[in-house]
């Protein structure tokens, strides 16, 4: 017998009701999902970059481990050492703001005790000349990219002894002081780091002056720097830029700097610090522009003061002719998926070279 009971449903209402309420659980499962996978595609892209920025930094460490050349102007070429430059602003790149200083560039020799260097042609030494900086992204606005370019050293023009003359290094200008000039279209396969927001190169200055006054111990090159009134330093010893702003009060402190703007014994360079090469001074090559040629290695005393062939009647002289203590460089770079910003710091001493 068929039940007189009435049959009830869903009405139309109820289930519309129950499908919005679906779409939008369904929409919250989804927004869940998506920021999950954007947060572990932005953890990934972040690991990635530390790699990547842990992998430079080893690279730049055993490039300076390998350093040929004592940092001890001048170097004569027949000593076969080959040469070490660091150029303060010398890449042409705008700084970054407040993230970080971006256009320095080094560049000196390097040799290898294990594995040999080897050239996109497949050729390998011992032994090479890189050259480390930062230039804009030809293919995409905003971004620059961290370079290193190798060439390998083997003999003739790129030997180590006439690599010592800046006119056979990599990327020189045409005449003397042959400045460093920055490639115009440098090899995408010497690309070590992208979305770089600074590359910032200090050399060590035993004589700069430390400020104490803020409660932090700042050197000449930091935010905040003020100049201590003689004897009442913080100490004295930093990293800086070359040439930083610091002229010797009178009378002078008891430690004096060597790489502060009027240390500079030669500015056909700006401040860039380079070994140089003894070469310029008996090369027939009259780089000074006055009489007589080579007066510096001539056996006579062309100016009459302090003997045959003083230190006043040498032609050129390296740009800071102090030994170099030891090198920091600071390389900062941004990620752009997760917006973070990631940096390390190598310091390389040549203390006892």
């Amino acid at each position: 017998m068929l039940s007189n009971k009435s049959q009830h449903g869903f009405t139309l209402i109820e289930m519309l009701v129950a499908m919005v309420v679906t779409l939008i659980m369904m929409g919250a499962v989804v927004s869940v999902f998506d920021m999950l996978g954007t947060g572990v595609a932005g953890s990934r892209a972040t690991i990635e970059m530390s790699d990547r920025l842990r992998n430079a930094r080893n690279l730049l460490q055993t490039d300076l481990e390998g350093l040929t050349c004592p940092t001890l102007p001048p170097i004569r070429p027949e000593a076969n050492a080959g040469y070490f430059e660091y150029v303060e602003g010398g890449g042409g790149e705008p700084n970054s703001g407040n993230a970080g200083d971006r256009n320095d560039v080094l560049r000196f020799t390097i040799t290898s005790t294990t594995e040999p260097f080897v050239d996109g042609a497949g050729n390998t030494s011992q032994t090479a000349e890189v050259v480390w900086f930062v230039k804009a992204d030809p293919t995409i606005a905003g971004r620059w990219n961290l370079y290193r370019e190798i060439r390998l050293v083997s003999g003739g023009a790129t030997s180590l002894g006439e690599l010592t003359k800046r006119e056979n290094r990599l990327h020189h200008a045409t005449d003397f002081p042959f400045a460093f000039t920055v490639p115009m279209a440098p090899a995408s396969e010497d690309i070590v780091l992208s979305n770089v927001l600074a590359f910032d190169v200090r050399a060590y200055d035993s004589g700069a002056p430390l400020d104490g006054s803020s409660g932090t111990v700042l050197g000449p090159s930091d935010p905040g720097w003020s100049l201590p009134n003689v004897g009442s330093e913080a100490g004295f010893g930093a990293h800086v830029d070359l040439g930083y702003a610091y002229t010797v009060p009178s009378p002078p402190p008891s430690i004096l700097p060597q790489l502060n703007a009027t240390s500079r014994a030669y500015g056909g360079l700006g401040n860039t610090y380079c070994t140089w090469s003894f070469h310029y001074e008996h090369n027939g090559v009259n780089e000074d522009g006055d009489t007589p040629t080579d007066e510096g290695t001539n056996g006579f005393d062309d100016d009459s003061a302090n003997g045959v062939d003083d230190v006043g009647e040498l032609e050129t002289s390296p740009p800071y002719p102090v030994p170099l203590r030891g090198i920091q460089i600071t390389i900062r770079v941004y990620e752009p998926s997760s917006r973070q910003i990631r940096q390390v710091t190598v310091v390389q001493n040549f203390v006892n070279q």
